[in-house]
């Protein structure tokens, strides 16, 4: 299978434009090309949840056969990676969503893991210096105003960076630096790698 699809359902703009950007990158990296059905949580973190629910059980109701793989993206909020991946796969559990699923936790927030390779972040902002990756704090201004301070010229606070910080990053070396995005790009490639040694059908 050389052009799985992959659902994504996530909590907003930040999710999608880095989560996509690091599939792709994954994917070509073991030689298949993905394609994308992206989904957001209507209200965002606060219903993200109710709206997995929802989405899934209209997607099974309509008939629809289940993605090659469905990514699921939501921050830990400082609740830990095992909670919201338990939280997460039981809500898909009782659904009967009978795909494959993966979970992203960011831990605490997405822009950790757009920081997670200060070098990546250097060579894109075109900075003079590398930015610290933040930690031991629970408060989401203080990981996107980290952001932001590295992409002031940006209206966007560096999210319509994604895709170059990806290119740029050194995924082993960033998923060392932020063990969340490690834990993923680890279970992401071992799955991707099951559709490059597929046959062709």
């Amino acid at each position: 299978m050389a052009n799985p699809t992959i659902g994504m359902f996530l909590e907003d703009m930040a999710h999608e434009r880095f989560v996509t950007s690091l599939v792709a990158k994954v994917a070509e990296d073991v030689g298949i090309a993905a394609a994308f059905d992206v989904r957001n949580a209507a209200g965002g973190a606060p219903r993200m949840l109710a709206g997995l629910r929802r989405f899934l059980r209209q997607y099974g109701q309509a008939g629809y056969a289940p993605y090659d793989l469905l990514i699921v993206v939501q921050d830990t909020d400082c609740k830990g990676e095992k909670a919201i991946k338990s939280a997460v796969n039981a809500t898909v559990a009782r659904t009967g969503y009978p795909g494959k699923t993966i979970v992203a936790a960011p831990d605490p927030h997405i822009e950790i893991w757009y920081l997670a390779d200060p070098n990546a972040i250097q060579s894109v902002s075109g900075s003079d210096r590398l930015a610290p990756i933040p930690s031991g704090e629970c408060e989401k201004d203080i990981y996107k105003d980290r952001l932001l301070n590295e992409f002031r010229d940006k209206p966007l606070g560096g999210i319509e960076s994604a895709a170059s910080v990806i290119a740029a990053m050194n995924l082993y070396q960033a998923g060392r630096n932020v063990r969340s995005l490690g834990s993923f790009v680890q279970e992401l490639r071992s799955a991707l790698t099951t559709f490059a040694d597929a046959p062709p059908t």
